[in-house]
């Protein structure tokens, strides 16, 4: 996979504010994935009996059950890394 360069930006997942690094990869099938240091960085604790995600020590969860898992992640605003720099 390329990487042409990395981004610090804000996370807010229910209500909680993290400013988090990000690689950006020009050519990924999704806007985000969320990788094994940031789920470390969230105390994620992933149950797979009950389809459920809890982070930060339990002030938040989501439902991890469905194909279709549009809602779980969303960015909160658009933004336009220039070609050949580095935000």
């Amino acid at each position: 996979m390329e990487l042409t360069g990395k981004v610090i930006l804000e996370v807010k997942i229910a209500g909680i504010a993290q400013d988090f690094e990000f690689c950006i990869a020009p050519s990924l099938y999704f806007n985000v994935i969320l990788g094994v240091d940031f789920l470390r960085h969230c105390k994620a604790q992933i149950c797979m009996d009950s389809d459920q995600m809890v982070l930060f020590g339990g002030l938040c969860s989501a439902t991890l059950t469905g194909s279709n898992q549009e809602g779980l992640v969303k960015a909160a605003n658009n933004v336009t890394i220039p070609a050949n720099s580095e935000a």
